[in-house]
């Protein structure tokens, strides 16, 4: 079922996920481990949308719910739909031929994008598990020298 797009992923005007996140399904991780053993269009063709389905929405949904519960706390930071990487792999220039990236991956970031945020939170869930990590980008010198001195 495709998902509507706005700013902050695909919550209801209230701010509520639009479905409840009720974990990543196994079938999601079983496909995933499929996609590492068979990562080849002709796979991706047969099975690409059960493998959206399975584990790239789930993983909106848990954007969006994670989104509204830092809220909750006061932390402004978003992820949903607009904070997700593609799967699909640009191939042109790679002599990899693999088309989907092994993953599904997002950030959670001020300004509930991918890019230009000067803070995130990075996401990432494959066959091994998961990888979350926080950084910060191009702070103003005077935030940079305060924490180097802290």
């Amino acid at each position: 079922m495709p998902r509507e797009k706005t700013g902050r992923g695909s919550l209801a005007e209230d701010g509520e996920p639009r479905e409840p996140f009720e974990g990543i399904p196994a079938r999601g991780f079983t496909l995933l481990k499929q996609l590492a053993e068979h990562n080849e269009p002709g796979w991706v063709r047969e099975n690409g949308d059960r493998l959206f389905a399975a584990l790239r929405d789930p993983f909106v949904l848990y954007l969006d719910d994670t989104t509204r519960r830092l809220a909750v706390e006061g932390i402004e930071l978003q992820g949903g739909r607009g904070t997700l990487f593609r799967m699909h792999r640009d191939r042109r220039f790679a002599r990899d031929a693999r088309p989907l990236h092994e993953h599904v991956e997002a950030v959670f970031s001020q300004n509930g994008r991918r890019i230009g945020s000067r803070a995130a939170i990075h996401v990432r869930l494959d066959v091994r598990g998961g990888f979350l990590a926080a950084g910060s980008f191009l702070q103003p010198s005077a935030a940079t020298r305060a924490l180097r001195e802290s």
